[in-house]
């Protein structure tokens, strides 16, 4: 830090449990749901953030950092994964996505991570406040000694499963309420092995002031 703005990095949440595995899916659905720490309350949100993080008059420009780290598992016949980062609710305003992934077939607790960076551009009620969301995944797509990995954009987008890298701007949403943050998943075939575990998430400021 080089104090020339006196602002410093803050861990807004990390977790201690892991998420409940999702298996026999296809819907999007929140792979966060089983951390007992998650906090759902008002103004009591761990995960995410309080109403006056993105204020009228400094949220603009704060930088949120999203930084998720878990396993999956496929079958003999590899399903698709499409990652997403919500607002409020698996089923709330979209603020990143990848595509449709398709990794390699039978694959055990094999690793992925994803870093997003949500910037305000924007506050407001309603639907009036806007962010910047750009950011990666990488998935190992082979034995742990091989190493290969798939890496795809995880950023804004047009739909849950259509980002927009050329695009980053997410749609609108009320940055005058607490905010929670919500990590999803949708799988393309539905199967007991074909399954995600979120096992770390973090939530960080990059310039609180």
């Amino acid at each position: 830090m080089a104090a020339i703005t006196n602002t410093w990095t803050e861990l807004f949440f990390a977790n201690r449990s892991s998420g409940t595995a999702l298996a026999t899916f296809t819907t999007e659905a929140s792979m966060a749901t089983g951390m007992a720490e998650l906090g759902t309350t008002a103004n009591f949100i761990n995960l995410g953030v309080p109403a006056s993080f993105f204020a009228a008059n400094e949220g603009i420009g704060k930088v949120l950092r999203v930084e998720m780290r878990g396993v999956y598992g496929t079958t003999g016949t590899a399903p698709t994964f499409t990652f997403g980062l919500r607002w409020t609710s698996a089923t709330g305003v979209l603020i990143a996505t990848t595509t449709a992934i398709t990794p390699a077939v039978s694959m055990t607790n094999a690793m992925w991570e994803a870093v997003v960076d949500i910037i305000c551009l924007s506050t407001g009620p309603s639907t009036t406040a806007t962010a910047r969301a750009t950011g990666t995944l990488r998935m190992l797509n082979s034995a742990n000694a091989t190493g290969t990995t798939i890496t795809t954009p995880f950023c804004a987008g047009s739909a849950f499963g259509t980002p927009t890298p050329a695009s980053l701007t997410t749609a609108g949403f009320d940055s005058t309420v607490p905010l929670a943050i919500v990590p999803t998943c949708a799988c393309g075939t539905s199967n007991g092995a074909n399954t995600v575990t979120l096992t770390d998430i973090k939530a960080l400021c990059l310039n609180t002031n």
